[in-house]
């Protein structure tokens, strides 16, 4: 049971009760519908433009994170790409190997809604990308509204943000009335140039009173070095960056960082992140507001509530927002700014920080004021004062007696002065028999009484001394368990006067918690008996199984022997019927013995202690399709291995599980025209691991339950020869190593099996 301290200042019940409604009232209204089937989880792929690590994009991703899983959406269901266009833009191939790898890694999954971050990944969407989730619609982050040519075809809705350039400049200039220059700093690619020719049209208002410069001829070097010697009453306006004219690309925020660590004058933007790079401010987009908006319009379409019309792009609203310190430091101007702007980094005014202590000292002196004129206009008045006086102890008396928990009024002697009835009737004690004793007879540790003095008026901390679990003892001796929480009495000067304690019953709890620790321990010793019988169990079925395998060989071997020998002593003498029978005597001791060796291998990736090691998965599969094509020389397989793929675990049974997943995909494709078997990394469970997939024969996913069974086979001896016992060998080893192994097929179009080892020993 969870306990509150009782007495508390009004303020924090304010706190707490405000607290309570946020909690109740907040909740995103999508977590009441958003209900993803399990059989059915829907997907979200976002698309970045640029690479990782721009502030924008976690800005973005925070927002929308949060959106979702607020909601309920599970953040496993969402994955993000960043295409990193820009960079690689004069990269021959990449945007066709880039299309290749998105459209092999997302074929098999159903993406339910694409999301779009900056206009290069829709542009690249559209085009190079028309195969990737072709049915799911799209959410878009533009600077521009859609092109005529981008409304066909896929379902596209989201929101334009749009630069405030003409708000920043009128902004920078209420801040700094004395500027003279404004230099526009940008970089040199197509849109770079773009977005600062749009500043020229804006700047154009100004011209003749304002000297405008354009960084997009310059090098990055250059652009540093120019803003590190501008001229006074100038202000730095940070457009956009890409590449300069020598091709060094970068991220934006990485310039605008550099941009701002360098100047000697103020450096305003069009992003929030502005802010966080040490800039100014400005007419900014709040891109982690975009972000949380986005994430809802992705939930209100996944659940069908919001049926936007296709090509229906909201604009974003531009926010003025500012670095107060930054502010001061250039002696900006906040009067000119609008009443609607937002700073950070602000220091709570006088009125913030001591508003209620003046408050309540005014208040406190007109009462007092207001009493004493009281009580000189007219003495009689004295008896209301003392009615209410009266009416107010009663109150108090009435929420005091009906508390439910030990109340203790203590002085700082520790000497009691006042309990409430829940006292009498927990301790014993009477009201006379407790008022002027310590509070020392009430505990049944003389330590903790000590313990609880220092905690409660020798400390140089707050009054509120927590919540502790102790032993109280009762006037008739008996022991009990109490929850007790208390807070010292102060007046105006921080002088001690006393201490308010509470104490509530939790004796049945503990006892409570001590069954569960008893039963916890028990069950303990119940698994550690029953580990010991397993492992003397196991112990026996190996004896078992290598006795049983040992003893048998002597006898087919005999057979086989005596088999040949009557084949080369007198096969010609059998006829007909007689040799077709000695034929089958030797094809059944073969077959017996495979059973035999199979039973051994079974047995043998079940026991033996892991030795644990890195693999390398790329060289390991690359040497068993190098043996098994060496054995079969006539069939043309086309195999892939991703490469770099590693695994920890160890490395003879790694080898086992990869010889008979890969002997299986070389047997199951033998009748393919085209045989193709891949290796490449995978998710199980949530976790990344290895996958075999071929285009083989496959099965039927009815009958996956026989797969892993010792001996059960999904195809025919004529169709597929073999014993059944590889994938159970394989499932006991992964199973060995903590893992899980699962498979999907599709019969006529092949099987993919994928295994994850955890890294903890598992049971085999």
């Amino acid at each position: 049971m969870t306990s509150f301290p009782k007495i508390v200042p009004a303020g924090c019940w304010l706190r707490l009760v405000l607290a309570l409604v946020a909690l109740l009232g907040g909740q995103s209204s999508h977590a009441a519908h958003l209900q993803p089937s399990a059989s059915e989880p829907q997907q979200i792929l976002l698309l970045y433009a640029y690479g990782y690590g721009g502030r924008g994009v976690e800005l973005f991703s925070e927002g929308f994170f949060k959106a979702i899983t607020e909601a309920g959406f599970p953040v496993a269901n969402v994955y993000a790409e960043y295409l990193d266009l820009q960079r690689n833009k004069d990269v021959p191939g990449y945007r066709q190997e880039l299309r290749d790898m998105l459209h092999r890694k997302y074929a098999q999954r159903h993406i339910d809604l694409v999301v779009t971050v900056q206009q290069p990944a829709l542009e690249f969407l559209l085009t190079d990308g028309q195969e990737i989730a072709p049915q799911a619609p799209v959410i878009t982050i533009l600077h521009r509204p859609l092109l005529e040519a981008e409304m066909t075809g896929r379902r596209i809705v989201g929101e334009v943000n749009q630069f405030d350039i003409k708000g920043t400049l009128e902004r920078a200039l209420e801040l700094f009335p004395q500027t003279q220059r404004v230099v526009f700093a940008s970089g040199s690619s197509a849109a770079d140039i773009q977005l600062a020719e749009e500043a020229a049209r804006v700047a154009g208002t100004w011209q003749g009173r304002l000297e405008f410069e354009y960084t997009t001829g310059l090098a990055l070097d250059a652009i540093l070095q120019r803003v590190a010697h501008l001229p006074p009453h100038t202000v730095i306006i940070f457009t956009q960056y890409n590449v300069d004219p020598e091709g060094r690309v970068a991220l934006a925020y990485e310039v605008e960082r550099m941009i701002v660590k360098a100047a000697n004058a103020p450096v305003f933007g069009f992003y929030d992140y502005n802010l966080h790079n040490g800039g100014i401010g400005g007419s900014v987009i709040a891109v982690e507001a975009s972000g949380a908006r986005t994430g809802r319009l992705a939930l209100d379409i996944l659940t069908g509530a919001a049926p936007a019309t296709a090509g229906t792009l909201l604009t974003n609203e531009n926010i003025p927002m500012f670095d107060w310190a930054q502010i001061q430091r250039w002696g900006g101007d906040i009067n000119r700014l609008p009443a609607t702007t937002m700073f950070v980094n602000r220091p709570p005014s006088a009125w913030q920080q001591y508003g209620a202590v003046s408050v309540g000292a005014m208040i406190f002196l007109l009462a007092q004021s207001a009493l004493i004129t009281v009580l000189l206009a007219n003495i009689r008045r004295r008896k209301r004062a003392e009615s209410v006086l009266g009416e107010s102890e009663a109150k108090f008396h009435a929420i005091f007696d009906g508390i439910l928990d030990s109340v203790v009024f203590a002085d700082t002697q520790r000497c009691i002065q006042m309990v409430n009835p829940a006292f009498t009737h927990m301790f014993g004690y009477n009201v006379d028999e407790a008022i002027g004793r310590s509070t020392a007879l009430l505990y049944a540790d003389p330590a903790d009484y000590a313990e609880q003095g220092r905690r409660r008026f020798h400390s140089e901390a707050t009054g509120d001394s927590g919540v502790y679990e102790l032993r109280y003892r009762r006037k008739d001796g008996t022991e009990f368990w109490a929850e007790t929480s208390g807070t010292r009495i102060a007046g105006p000067n921080g002088k001690v006067h006393g201490l308010i304690g509470m104490h509530r019953d939790i004796t049945e709890r503990k006892q409570a918690e001590e069954e569960v620790r008893r039963l916890n321990a028990d069950l303990e010793h119940r698994v550690e008996q029953r580990t010991s019988e397993l492992v003397a169990t196991n112990k026996e079925l190996e004896t078992f199984a290598y006795a049983v395998s040992h003893d048998l060989r002597a006898p087919l071997r005999a057979m086989k022997g005596f088999s040949q020998a009557l084949l080369e002593d007198y096969g010609d003498r059998f006829e007909g019927e007689a040799k077709t029978y000695l034929d089958q005597i030797g094809i059944a001791t073969h077959k017996m013995g495979e059973l035999i060796e199979a039973i051994l291998a079974l047995s043998r990736s079940a026991r033996g202690e892991l030795q644990r090691d890195t693999v390398n998965m790329s060289a390991l599969a690359t040497g068993i399709l190098a043996d098994l094509a060496r054995t079969d020389p006539v069939r043309a397989v086309i195999t892939e291995i991703e490469p770099g793929l590693e695994i920890d675990g160890d490395t003879r049974m790694i080898e086992s599980v990869m010889r008979n997943l890969l002997g299986n995909a070389w047997k199951y494709t033998g009748k393919t025209p085209l045989p193709i078997i891949r290796v490449y990394s995978g998710e199980v469970a949530g976790l990344s691991g290895i996958c075999v997939a071929d285009n083989g024969a496959g099965f039927d996913m009815a009958h996956a339950d026989h797969l892993f069974q010792p001996f059960r086979r999904l195809h025919r001896q004529d169709e597929f020869p073999g014993i059944g016992i590889g994938l159970a060998t394989a499932q006991r080893i992964v199973n060995r190593h903590g893992g899980q192994i699962r498979a999907h097929a599709v019969p006529g179009n092949g099987a993919t099996f994928c295994f994850t080892l955890t890294g903890e020993s598992g049971a085999a």
